[in-house]
């Protein structure tokens, strides 16, 4: 679809054979009456992608062009053990509303918070963490 309207000059593409072709689980075709948003409807295209990429040479293809690590740290003001948390992602979820710009929206997804009565598995005491 999306190399449809980038090689021609339309603006538009009407999707009815991708819809018949691209099947859920169940081998149905999409549900065009089904209402999704654009993150779900990209994590379960993703997922689909890396089952079918899976027994190829091409495995690893989604995650090394839309993957990503981001690191979550928690500090413990106790002991000064940090834990450091790293998870994969394809997509961020980042606030728009009330924010000005992206980078407004990205600097806010970094900033600490404290997270109250947490075990440290350092020094094994109750205390409040620093998660960044």
């Amino acid at each position: 679809m999306f190399a449809n309207l980038e090689l021609s000059e339309r603006q538009a593409f009407y999707p009815l054979g991708f819809c018949f072709a691209y099947k859920d689980f169940e081998g149905n075709p999409t549900n065009t009456a089904l209402q999704q948003d654009a993150q779900e409807f990209l994590n379960f295209f993703f997922g689909r992608l890396e089952d079918l990429l899976k027994p190829t040479s091409q495995k690893h293809l989604l995650e090394s062009v839309f993957g990503g690590k981001v690191c979550s740290q928690l500090i413990c003001p106790a002991c000064g053990k940090i834990r450091n948390i790293l998870e994969s992602y394809y997509n961020l979820s980042v606030q728009v509303k009330d924010r000005r710009s992206l980078e407004e929206s990205l600097t806010r997804m970094i900033e600490s918070s404290i997270i109250n009565d947490f075990r440290c598995e350092n020094c094994q005491q109750k205390v409040d963490v620093e998660k960044r």
